[in-house]
């Protein structure tokens, strides 16, 4: 079954919420939410581009390749809150998001 976009979206939130204040990297980001990397960046950038999310410098990682994380912003925190709030919404009346 293919997950929509808005599932994406959310599930994407979810897991950068779950990851607390620092964040993840995008190869951690992309197989947490068993994604591609095309798929993800895609995802990422539009998020990045609404204010959802933003990716900033982070010197404690232990990757050579990568030193940045993708986290959510005060604005991303509110939206998810918006999001679960409308999904718990649509799944009482029974419907599916």
């Amino acid at each position: 079954m293919n997950r929509s976009r808005m599932m994406l979206y959310g599930n994407i939130f979810d897991i950068l919420a779950s990851a607390g204040a620092g964040g993840l990297g995008k190869t951690a980001l992309m197989q947490r939410a068993n994604l591609t990397y095309k798929k993800m960046t895609s995802i990422v950038v539009s998020l990045k581009d609404a204010g959802l999310v933003s990716e900033i410098e982070n010197p404690n990682f232990n990757c050579s390749t990568s030193k940045s994380a993708i986290i959510l912003t005060t604005e991303g925190i509110e939206y998810k809150k918006k999001l679960d709030e409308f999904v718990d919404f649509a799944e009482s009346f029974g419907l599916s998001i």
